[in-house]
């Protein structure tokens, strides 16, 4: 680095040489651009020295030492070069003591010093080192140790103005990538997989190695990771949801499996605690329903790690002493007892222990109170059930065996119930079996001093409705008999004496929906003998041709009658004739308006009807005409020709070939018309 100023003249060769000498004292720079002073210094020796004497500096310049020792120079003394020569080794480390310390070296001489202009460039060159280094720094990820070594540029050289905006540059750079890091950590958490990739792609792009490369490949691995984790938690909640202990222990197992260091750590460890809680449920349901055993293994089969330990030991311990205590007896109640009270103070399920202990001791009261009961009803005695009654009566609502003992209660108190009904319902069903009606009123008389909620009252009531009931039959199938024995004779006037004499029969009297069955029936008899003369001398009418006579007989026949709708069929069926006639009639004018008219009141006729299909025939053959007298009138008359063929019907079979008729003669009319007549839809 220690090139000599240009042209140097004779006038500065002493000072030229006295520095080179400062210099080549302490060797030539091991490296390139050193070894150049030493051999430029010797060719100015052997270019004014003469001979010998050249000869002999040369040697002097070899002996002297090779390279100086920095660490050991008395600074104060050194000279410039000597400066810039240790100011160069301290910086070939690239380390930011060294850069520091080689600017230190030579900042402090002189600004006029002849050197001046390489000092400052070697100054701006190790300041710019300097950042370069920071540069590095911020690449490698350690922002904060970038920034502190940009700060270190020294304020008075060129590089310095470069170092805000370089360490703006970075915070920019940084916060955008920790940025686009968070959001893809946000949109992991969430289960956003595709997105969150996306996000973290845009990492790539930045200008920094650190975000680029490592945090990238650390954010695609984690993405990649906690995706396989949220499998796991979602499968596991599948599990959960189907149910059953296997399914629930599978569950555990796959969200026990995340690591510590996992995003979704956090869910599965609540996952595995509630999981947990699950097959607890499920034991306590199993308890619940009296299966101490399955209830037992369920909870013995709850891992270490959904933390419930101790609430799975004491659970156990509970369930045995439920199951001992269900065996109801005084003995299991005490042996119950003493499980529950190894449960101690400081375990979770202490509380739950002490309140079945107190539930236990309790029952045993009520179990002894039980018991002297079913002694007292195992007689069976009306007194001693009672007694029975007024001991287990003594249990209050709070006490475990309460609703046993009620059950008790209404079981004793049936059981005297019957005890004191029984003769009264054995005396009326006595009675009601001579089957006359005194007898079957008394019996009436002595099942309804039975009361309502008493035990055998429903049997009382269903016995007095069916003695009601052949009270009711013995006292009116008299009047049924005798209205059927009217009816044999079926004369217009027997048949009325027959539903007078049913009808003494009463709405809700147990042969009323008979006697209105027949009434109905004898009714129809009656309204056809009423009416048949009627219908029959219309027909007669109708046969003879005379049907507006046929018409005006049977419309005598009112609504509702029995003969009313055959009646109107043959109404219909006539009128239908007569529209026939009228068009035959019509159409013997034989004129297109004729015709026409006579289709019209043809085509009147029900599709239903019996007469259709020789209307059909009637229509078609008009048709017929109507058309061939506009084909013979188009050869004068195309107008005249279209309005005969309108006539023609949709229901004629001629309809569309007259349509299309109509269509070929507009076009002759109208021949520069553009749009076609479609038949199908006029």
């Amino acid at each position: 680095m220690n090139k000599e100023p240009k042209d140097l003249g004779r006038k500065d060769l002493a000072l030229s040489l006295s520095q080179a000498t400062q210099s080549i004292t302490y060797g030539p720079d091991p490296r390139k651009k050193g070894d150049g002073i030493f051999w430029q210094l010797a060719l100015v020796v052997l270019f004014f020295l003469p001979a010998g004497a050249a000869i002999v500096a040369v040697k002097m310049l070899w002996r002297l030492p090779q390279q100086p020792h920095c660490e050991s120079i008395y600074w104060p003394m050194a000279s410039a070069s000597l400066r810039l020569y240790c100011g160069e080794l301290a910086a070939d480390g690239q380390t930011l003591s060294g850069l520091l310390e080689a600017i230190a070296l030579v900042k402090v001489l002189p600004l006029d010093h002849p050197l001046r202009s390489q000092i400052d460039k070697s100054i701006d060159q190790w300041a710019m080192q300097i950042l370069a280094l920071g540069d590095r720094q911020f690449n490698a990820g350690h922002l904060s140790e970038a920034i502190a070594t940009a700060r270190q540029v020294p304020s008075y050289t060129t590089t310095y103005k470069l170092v805000k905006d370089r360490i703006r540059g970075w915070q920019t750079t940084w916060k955008s990538a920790e940025g686009i890091y968070r959001e893809a950590e946000d949109l992991m958490r969430s289960s956003q997989w595709q997105q969150a990739i996306g996000v973290a792609i845009k990492l790539q792009y930045l200008d920094n190695n650190y975000w680029s490369t490592t945090k990238y490949a650390e954010i695609n691995e984690l993405i990649q990771r906690t995706r396989t984790d949220s499998d796991k938690l979602i499968r596991a909640r599948e599990l959960s949801d189907t149910g059953g202990p296997d399914n629930l222990l599978a569950a555990i197992s796959l969200a026990a499996n995340i690591s510590q260091d996992s995003y979704l750590y956090g869910q599965a460890q609540t996952a595995v605690w509630e999981y947990g809680r699950q097959m607890m449920r499920l034991a306590e349901t199993e308890l619940e329903k009296g299966n101490s055993y399955e209830a037992i293994a369920i909870a013995r089969k709850i891992p270490a790690v959904t933390k419930l330990h101790d609430q799975t030991e004491d659970f156990v311990t509970i369930a045995s002493a439920k199951s001992r205590a269900g065996e109801g007896n005084i003995a299991s109640l005490e042996a119950a007892i003493m499980q529950a009270q190894k449960i101690d103070i400081s375990r979770p399920m202490y509380g739950s222990a002490q309140q079945l202990i107190s539930r236990w001791q309790r029952e045993i009261e009520d179990v002894s109170r039980l018991e002297k009961a079913r002694q007292l009803a195992a007689s069976g005695r009306v007194n001693d059930v009672a007694a029975a009654v007024a001991e287990v009566g003594m249990i209050p609502v709070t006490n475990p065996r309460y609703k046993e003992a009620q059950a008790m209660i209404k079981t004793w108190k049936r059981e005297i119930e019957i005890i004191e009904d029984s003769p009264l319902l054995n005396r009326a069903q006595t009675l009601a079996s001579k089957g006359n009606v005194g007898s079957l009123l008394a019996a009436i008389a002595s099942a309804e001093m039975i009361y309502p909620g008493r035990a055998l009252y429903q049997e009382a009531q269903s016995n007095i409705r069916q003695w009601r009931h052949q009270i009711e039959v013995i006292e009116d199938l008299p009047y049924l008999e005798k209205a059927e024995e009217l009816a044999i004779s079926a004369t217009e006037r027997s048949l009325k004496r027959a539903i007078a004499q049913a009808r003494r029969i009463a709405p809700g009297r147990a042969l009323y929906q008979e006697a209105s069955e027949k009434i109905a029936s004898w009714t129809d008899r009656i309204q056809r003998l009423e009416d048949r003369p009627y219908l029959d001398r219309a027909q007669n009418l109708a046969a003879l041709g005379d049907l507006e006579a046929a018409i005006t007989t049977a419309q005598q026949i009112r609504p509702g009658r029995a003969l009313y709708d055959r009646a109107s069929r043959e109404i219909e069926n006539w009128q239908n004739q007569l529209s026939l006639q009228s068009a035959h009639q019509l159409a013997l004018i034989f004129t297109p308006e004729a015709l026409a008219g006579a289709i019209a009141i043809a085509d009147r006729v029900p599709k239903n009807s019996l007469l259709r299909s020789e209307a059909d025939l009637d229509i078609a053959n008009w048709s017929q005409e109507l058309l061939q007298n506009a084909r013979d009138m188009s050869r004068y008359d195309i107008p005249g020709a279209i309005a005969i063929a309108s006539y023609i019907p949709p229901s004629s079979n001629l309809y569309s070939a007259a349509r299309t008729q109509i269509a070929e003669w507009q076009k002759i009319l109208n021949p520069d018309t553009v749009e076609q007549f479609d038949p199908a839809v006029n």
